[in-house]
């Protein structure tokens, strides 16, 4: 997804500040959801998380937009982050 927004934080002179390990895990979250989305053929669903990127991008508050970013941030590391193994069998019985 091109439109996708990069996760940014900004400091007091303004220039971005990135995580490397965040960045990686948000990607691998772009992907994953593009490709369950694609998978299903849900549309409407797809539309949704559009309109979720495009009001992200639109905020203007930096209280705000580092908000979403740090939770955005974290959400991605538990969820996707490549330190993150998968249960085995065993482990989910």
């Amino acid at each position: 997804m091109a439109g996708m927004v990069r996760l940014r934080r900004s400091n007091s002179d303004d220039t971005d500040v990135e995580d490397p390990e965040v960045e990686a895990a948000c990607r691998s979250f772009e992907g994953y959801l593009m490709e369950m989305l694609l998978e299903d053929h849900k549309m409407r669903d797809l539309k949704d998380v559009e309109e979720l990127i495009y009001c992200l991008d639109s905020l203007k508050s930096p209280v705000f937009v580092d908000l979403v970013c740090r939770f955005y941030g974290e959400l991605c590391k538990d969820l996707f982050s490549e330190k993150f193994e998968s249960p085995t069998v065993e482990e989910k019985h």
